[in-house]
Formats: structure tokens, C-alpha cells, sequence
């Protein structure tokens, strides 16, 4: 059992970590999307907690139910909403901008009216969780894009973005197919094995997302001028 409770939260180690060197960005100045990206990670953080602390026996002190799903799906809406965020003040693309700045606004409306009237609290949110990792994977590979059609020429791996790129890109990859059968996995005969299963190979990709995130916030951060396109992307 313990071994079990030890594998289960060892992914808060790396997930502390990126979020106390996080707070760096902003003691030092580094350019806003990142201090926008380190907001992710603390608020992140601080849900997860709370999720946890509720199911331990919060949920005592308001009378309610041990279920947490309802403050996940909080955090999971707010989160993607920043993350959104934070890839349209990194991306340079005036185009991708704006289709960010649509999506944004769709999205918070959309994961409002999901959690309140569609799937609502006491059901994980997987409308909204499968299209707002949709369009992270593809604000990911907008991203890799611009990089590839760099002015000047940067070594990856001291680029802040690219490692939370990276590690944003492969969790979502990895989540996504399995999200959007969640309703059909839901129906099935040996449905406990294979959450159970899922949540521990979700607990190893999470170790190494956030190990990716401390990554980023130990490196120093580059000018954007240094990637600029050859040709301002419209």
C-alpha cells in the first residue's frame, strides 16, 4: 500500500519543483509568457492539492461528497484557458494570435456551459478536456514551426519554451486518445483494471512532463528576436 501511495504522488516531487524555479521568472524580469507559464504551474499545483486534501477529508468539513472531480474540472478548465494564453504571447504568427484569441474566448465559454449544463461537476469534463488538447497540440506545433523557420540559428535545448513545448506536446499526444474513448471505456466489463492501469502509466508520463518543466525554468530564457521567421508569418 505504501509502495502504492509513494508511486501514486511521486510525480508532485518535479511538479513542486518546476513551480517553485518557476517563480523566478518573475524576481528576474524573463519575458511575460513564461511568468504567464509559471501562473500555469502554481494554479496547477494549488488544484491538484486541493483535489487531494478534499477527497482526504476536506469534503467532511462542507457535508459533501468525497468525490473531488468537480474542483479538477475547475482546475482543468482555467488551466487550458492559460496555457492558451500563454502560447499567444509566445507565438508571432499575427494569424495564429488571433485564432488564439477566438479560440480563448470559445473555449472559456464552451467549458463554462460543459461544466454547468452538459457533463456538469460531478462528471470528468472530457468535451472540454479533448478540445483543449487539441488545440494545445496544435499551438505546439505552431510553435516548432516558427522555430524551424528561424532567422538565426538557436540551440534547442536552451530554449525555455522548447522544453515546455516538448513536454506539453507528448503528455497531450498521450492523453488524448484515451480521453476521448473515456465515455466507451467507461461501459466496459473491466473497466476498474484499466483505470487503474491508465492512471499509472498517466502517473509516469506526469513525471516526466514536469521534469521537462524544471528543465525550462533552468534554463535562461533567449530574446525573441533570436528566432524571429525569415518572413513575418500573417
Amino acid at each position: 500500500m505504501l509502495s502504492k501511495l509513494n508511486i501514486t504522488y511521486l510525480y508532485f516531487i518535479p511538479f513542486l519543483l518546476s513551480a517553485i524555479f518557476s517563480l523566478k521568472s518573475f524576481s528576474l524580469k524573463w519575458p511575460k509568457h513564461l511568468r504567464t507559464f509559471s501562473v500555469y504551474l502554481l494554479l496547477t499545483f494549488t488544484i491538484e492539492m486541493l483535489g487531494n486534501f478534499w477527497k482526504w477529508g476536506m469534503f467532511r468539513w462542507f457535508e459533501s461528497s468525497k468525490e473531488n472531480v468537480w474542483i479538477l474540472n475547475i482546475g482543468m478548465i482555467v488551466g487550458r484557458a492559460i496555457l492558451c494564453y500563454y502560447f499567444f504571447q509566445l507565438l508571432l504568427s499575427t494569424r495564429v494570435k488571433k485564432a488564439i484569441s477566438k479560440f480563448l474566448l470559445f473555449y472559456l465559454t464552451f467549458g463554462i456551459i460543459n461544466y454547468l449544463f452538459i457533463q456538469k461537476p460531478t462528471l470528468v469534463n472530457t468535451y472540454s478536456i479533448v478540445i483543449g488538447s487539441v488545440a494545445v497540440i496544435l499551438f505546439c506545433m505552431f510553435y516548432f514551426r516558427e522555430i524551424l523557420v528561424a532567422k538565426e540559428i538557436v540551440t534547442l535545448y536552451t530554449l525555455p519554451e522548447f522544453w515546455i513545448a516538448i513536454g506539453t506536446l507528448i503528455y497531450s499526444l498521450f492523453s488524448l486518445p484515451l480521453i476521448t474513448g473515456f465515455d466507451f471505456i467507461a461501459r466496459a466489463d473491466n473497466v476498474k483494471e484499466f483505470v487503474a492501469a491508465y492512471w499509472e502509466v498517466n502517473d509516469v508520463f506526469l513525471i516526466f512532463t514536469y521534469t521537462l518543466y524544471l528543465i525550462a525554468y533552468l534554463c535562461r530564457p533567449h530574446p525573441k528576436s533570436q528566432y524571429k521567421p525569415l518572413s513575418s508569418p500573417h
